[in-house]
């Protein structure tokens, strides 16, 4: 039988650095959602997209896709809503055809009001699906952006296209902070075979991380995705292992630990969906205005499958060829950051 572990906040470790007490502090929302094939009705040259077509097998007309957009936009209004009514200032998203798509999300009611700028990159992913980064630019100064591709070859020696990873650099509360946004390869063909591909993401992620600790060791590091590996797999590891300075720190080891995911699979629960976060964020608060506050697993029982044989599961858009009328297949992540 499969449990339903309910996490709506976790705080991740017993320490004072995780902890903000007796302080009047500013809570900055800091959020990661896969959001399940988000695309739109038109068939592109460029992509293998034409299943999500009206004439395609998903049968995707304009009322699903606008019935798409109403329930990812209601998710994300409603994430950290403990701390603030105006959602998530910053999130990541993942599984996004193109930069159309993110318009018509962010002008949806349930979050126009949020103001969100945002930042994209076409990828070269042969589905056409990338990641983006949502912003509010009252909590967020945006400084610059930029892509980077993850080159793979095959055993045959062919090229493999996937998502590129996006860099946006700005200012959060004064700090300079750097959110990197992941969509590593999935795990098509087996988690052995394809695991070196996901390797290779780690270490143009580390590239990343070591640039920008060579300008400034100061500067602060936030790392989301989905990683189609868990904290515990060899490629999300090598994030923090492989750095000299071991500056960096997943926030969801401990919640992997206690079995709790963020998404299924034949009854198993994964935590591909993480954050991570360099340690200036958490040590030093003395001479810090910005330090980490609590880590948490959005996941409402509304965004759980209630009956069937897939009761318990996260309650997704499509099962097959058929739409559901959920909201993905993934639970959002998120970390609150705390301004004094």
């Amino acid at each position: 039988m499969l449990i339903i572990l309910k996490i709506r906040l976790i705080i991740l470790l017993i320490s004072p650095f995780f902890i903000v007490n007796g302080i009047d502090s500013k809570k900055i929302i800091v959020s990661f959602y896969n959001v399940e094939n988000l695309f739109d009705t038109y068939d592109s040259d460029e992509t293998n997209d034409s299943e999500f077509t009206p004439n395609g097998k998903k049968n995707y007309t304009q009322k699903i896709y606008k019935d798409r957009i109403k329930n990812i936009s209601f998710v994300i209004s409603e994430i950290g809503n403990e701390y603030s009514s105006n959602g998530p200032n910053i999130i990541g998203l993942a599984e996004i055809e193109n930069r159309n798509v993110l318009e018509d999300l962010i002008k949806h009611p349930n979050i126009k009001n949020n103001n969100y700028s945002v930042v994209h990159y076409d990828s070269p992913d042969n589905r056409g699906i990338d990641v983006a980064l949502l912003y509010q630019s009252n909590n967020f100064d945006f400084q610059e952006s930029k892509k980077f591709k993850v080159k793979l070859i095959d055993d045959d020696g062919k090229k493999i296209n996937t998502r590129d990873i996006l860099l946006v650099s700005g200012k959060i509360q004064g700090e300079m902070t750097h959110l990197i946004v992941n969509h590593w390869p999935s795990r098509y063909g087996g988690k052995l075979k394809s695991e070196k591909f996901r390797k290779k993401s780690a270490l143009t992620v580390n590239t990343i991380i070591d640039s920008i600790l060579y300008i400034n060791p100061n500067h602060h590091i936030i790392i989301m995705g989905d990683f189609n590996d868990d904290p515990s797999d060899k490629s999300v590891a090598r994030i923090s292992s492989a750095l000299k300075s071991n500056s960096i720190l997943n926030l969801y080891i401990d919640i992997h630990k206690k079995g709790i995911g963020t998404s299924n699979y034949k009854g198993n629960w994964n935590l591909f969906d993480q954050i991570l976060v360099s340690k200036s964020l958490i040590k030093s608060r003395k001479s810090k205005n910005l330090v980490l506050g609590n880590v948490g697993i959005f996941n409402e029982p509304y965004l759980f499958q209630q009956r069937g044989k897939y009761k318990g599961y996260p309650f997704r858009a499509y099962g097959g060829n058929n739409y559901l009328g959920g909201y993905s297949d993934h639970f959002p992540i998120y970390i609150i950051l705390e301004s004094k």
